[in-house]
C-alpha cells in the first residue's frame, strides 16, 4: 500500500533516484495499479517497470480469452524452465509450484481473489498514462518471432 504514512515516508527521503517495480505490479489489478502509480509518480523519479505480457487482468473467470492467453503465456514459461540447464527435479518444482500454482490461480479464482493480473504492453503504456507517467522506452526482454512474452519499460514522470 503506498499511501499514508508509507507513501509520506517515502517522500520525505527526497530525492530518489530510481523506482524499479519489477515484477511486482501484476498482483494487483487495474483498478489498483493506476492509483498506486499514480503515488510512486509524486516521488519525481523514473520508474523502471518489467513485466509478464498477458492478457489476465482485464477477462472474465471462465472466459476463452483467459484461458487462452494463460495456457500461451505459461507454455512459454514452461518452455523455458525445461530449456534450462537446472536438473529435471528442479524443473518439476519451479513447473508443479510456480508456475502451475499461479495457472491455477487465474484460472479458478474469482477475478476480485486472483493473485495475478499480468497485462499487455500496450495496457501498461495506457495504464502509465493515466496515472501521470510518459514512457520514455519500452523494451521486449524475452520474446519470440510470434509475441514478446515479458518486456521492460521505462516511465518519467511528467512534470
Amino acid at each position: 500500500d503506498l499511501s499514508g504514512d508509507t507513501l509520506a515516508a517515502l517522500e520525505r527521503r527526497k530525492p530518489i533516484w530510481l523506482i524499479t517495480a519489477c515484477l511486482y505490479l501484476h498482483h494487483m489489478p487495474r483498478e489498483v495499479k493506476i492509483p498506486t502509480l499514480k503515488n510512486l509518480a509524486r516521488l519525481a523519479a523514473p520508474c523502471f517497470l518489467s513485466e509478464d505480457n498477458g492478457n489476465h487482468d482485464r477477462p472474465e473467470t471462465n472466459s476463452p480469452p483467459l484461458a487462452a492467453s494463460v495456457a500461451r503465456s505459461s507454455g512459454w514459461v514452461i518452455e523455458d524452465i525445461l530449456a534450462s540447464p537446472i536438473s529435471q527435479a528442479e524443473k518439476k518444482l519451479c513447473i508443479d509450484h510456480f508456475v502451475l500454482a499461479e495457472v491455477i490461480n487465474i484460472l479458478s479464482m474469482e477475478r476480485s481473489g486472483r493473485g495475478d493480473y499480468h497485462a499487455l504492453m500496450h495496457e501498461w503504456q495506457e495504464i502509465a498514462g493515466l496515472a501521470g507517467w510518459d514512457v520514455a522506452k519500452l523494451s521486449a526482454t524475452s520474446a519470440t518471432p510470434e509475441c514478446t512474452f515479458a518486456f521492460a519499460m521505462q516511465l518519467d514522470p511528467r512534470p
